[in-house]
């Protein structure tokens, strides 16, 4: 629709005998026809850039750290390239793959930001004991795994089970030593 009414304001134009505004107005259509390519070149390359370079290294970083998108753009933005398909990051003349960059480079100053590595062992195996926590003074392994991980809300959950543990057993220790204190006798 653009096009056509273009054409028809040259035509117009050109039939007036206006051969210098025609041309003039030709020349500015190309140039706003060539701004858009141009632009349009430039989003389909950053698009391929994402998906080639940016998103492999993102996912790449997810398997060493807790925030992949974080690093990226606070340490690698602009220092990683493709080789043999895959994203390696630029340090000077060395290319490192990703991954290792990230286990090598944060862990000296940054290690909060790698994900906690499985411990190895002895290769012993585990043991599990069964019943309830406060009866027999365990502490839930599920809670401890999740205070393991970094959930820090878990640390309240902890010290309420405690503390309800540690009350039983005063009050069963006063229940059998018939202990008064404050007139109250608990039976």
């Amino acid at each position: 629709m653009i096009d056509f009414k273009n054409k028809a304001e040259q035509q117009k134009l050109e039939e007036q005998g206006n051969y210098k505004e025609a041309i003039q107005k030709s020349e500015e259509q190309f140039r706003e026809r060539s701004a858009a390519k141009d632009k349009e070149i430039e989003e389909l390359r950053a698009k391929v850039r994402e998906l080639e370079l940016i998103s492999p290294a993102i996912q790449a970083l997810a398997e060493v750290t807790h925030n992949p998108k974080l690093v990226h753009d606070n340490f690698l933005k602009g220092r990683i390239e493709l080789k043999d398909g895959k994203p390696v990051v630029v340090d000077g003349y060395e290319r490192h793959n990703v991954t290792e960059w990230a286990k090598n480079s944060l862990s000296k100053e940054h290690a909060y930001l790698l994900k906690n590595q499985p411990a190895t062992g002895s290769g012993a195996p585990v043991a599990r004991t069964g019943g309830t926590q406060v009866n027999t003074g365990e502490f839930d392994p599920e809670l401890m795994r999740r205070l393991a991980n970094g959930e820090h809300t878990v640390e309240h959950e902890i010290f309420k089970k405690i503390r309800q543990g540690r009350l039983a057993t005063c009050k069963r220790a006063c229940k059998e030593l018939q202990i008064t204190e404050l007139g109250l006798i608990y039976k």
